[in-house]
């Protein structure tokens, strides 16, 4: 492993350490792309596989925090 991917790595690791939110946040370590989603990590793909990589770019774009679907149900509920 080269010393840059290390120290990318590394640097990625600490934004997670230092609270970093990782609400929809996407990492990229060398050849690799990491989905985090709701502070778990949810997809990591090579970014070689085209599939994946859509499906994991879809994921990001289409993401909706857990937050912003409480207050929608509770809108609706006041609405009814």
């Amino acid at each position: 492993m080269s010393k840059q991917l290390i120290n990318n790595y590394y640097n990625q690791l600490l934004k997670i350490d230092e609270g970093h939110p990782l609400v929809n946040i996407l990492f990229e370590y060398s050849n690799r792309v990491v989905l985090y989603q709701e502070n778990q990590k949810v997809l990591g793909v090579p970014l070689e596989n085209d599939a994946q990589l859509d499906e994991l770019l879809t994921g990001f774009i289409e993401f909706e925090p857990l937050q912003i679907q409480k207050k929608q149900i509770i809108d609706l509920l006041l609405i009814c």
